[in-house]
């Protein structure tokens, strides 16, 4: 039997994440990088909760959790990307956003993050300070589909996780509850980034779900 029509996939719903292009130039990646590099840092793993072999295995984050207050005028332009973002994509009656909370990654070859999530924040991002940085992201649909089929061929209706590569000054910005790894480190060249947390602020909501945020 011969089949006619046309079949076109209805996608009423986006997650929101989004990749910011050349929201850096070189000069300003490179000061950030010396940055990091002048950071102290501890594993991102607890030795007392897996070990001393996979702490040590693990990406390390910098003591300092809120870098970017001492980069007043950087801190403020990512704030205003978000508020960009918010806005003109999102299309919402936002106030403004504040970056709560932002720490510097160093990951050497070898070394990555287990799947986790940001808590008590709207959305997290990541700058990347160099090339070819691999973010394994989990997918929200995946514990609510109860069925399972052989595949012939993974597809992103079937996947349960996909991999986001993001070049050199690009930020990654996503739900702050997406789960997220770094896959292990396989480059020569130490892996610098910057994490951070995103909060709105001011006055949002509607009616009994209303805030005001100072």
């Amino acid at each position: 039997m011969e089949r006619e029509g046309t079949l076109e996939r209805v996608d009423p719903f986006y997650l929101p994440i989004f990749q910011y292009h050349n929201c850096i130039d070189d000069e300003q990646c490179d000061i950030l990088k010396s940055f990091c590099q002048n950071q102290t840092y501890k594993p991102s793993v607890s030795s007392v909760d897996l070990g001393d072999e996979k702490s040590k295995a693990s990406t390390h984050v910098s003591v300092d959790k809120t870098v970017l207050n001492n980069i007043p005028d950087m801190k403020e332009h990512f704030e205003l990307l978000f508020q960009d973002i918010s806005v003109q994509v999102m299309k919402q009656n936002s106030n403004g956003f504040e970056i709560k909370s932002s720490w510097c990654t160093r990951t050497r070859k070898g070394q990555g993050s287990p799947l986790h999530l940001h808590k008590n924040y709207y959305m997290a991002a990541v700058l990347y300070l160099q090339d070819d940085n691999d973010l394994v992201i989990e997918s929200p649909y995946w514990m609510n589909s109860h069925f399972l089929f052989p595949l012939y061929e993974q597809s992103p209706y079937t996947c349960n996780s996909t991999l986001i590569r993001s070049p050199k000054n690009s930020m990654l910005i996503m739900p702050a509850w997406i789960k997220h790894e770094i896959p292990i480190w396989q480059g020569s060249e130490t892996r610098y980034s910057i994490a951070m947390n995103i909060h709105p602020i001011g006055e949002y909501g509607l009616e009994t779900s209303w805030i005001d945020v100072k």
